[in-house]
């Protein structure tokens, strides 16, 4: 057994909302400042919002996983606490419709 966990209802919690962001790096940048993937993975993984984050391979660098309550608020999330991070170069977002 490595960990129990629980199954919250994010209905009752207010964040069902949920949005993959594939996310590019600035790997100039980011070589610049002697910080990684890794780094940049700590500092999103930081948010509470944040489910997970993941590096990965492909046409993306990062794969995180954000929950929160409704488009609005994923669009104050986005635009003023994602974006913004030195070390991202761009984004896509895609809104989950379906969860199994």
């Amino acid at each position: 057994i490595q960990k129990y966990t629980i199954i919250p209802d994010y209905k009752l919690l207010d964040k069902s909302f949920v949005v993959y962001i594939l996310i590019t790096a600035d790997l100039k940048y980011l070589k610049k400042k002697r910080k990684s993937q890794y780094d940049l993975a700590k500092k999103l993984k930081k948010f509470d919002f944040m489910e997970r984050v993941d590096i990965v391979s492909g046409g993306t660098d990062l794969v995180a996983i954000v929950r929160v309550k409704d488009v609005e608020e994923f669009d104050k999330v986005l635009l003023q606490k994602i974006q913004v991070i030195d070390g991202i170069a761009k984004t896509q977002s895609m809104i989950v419709i379906h969860s199994q």
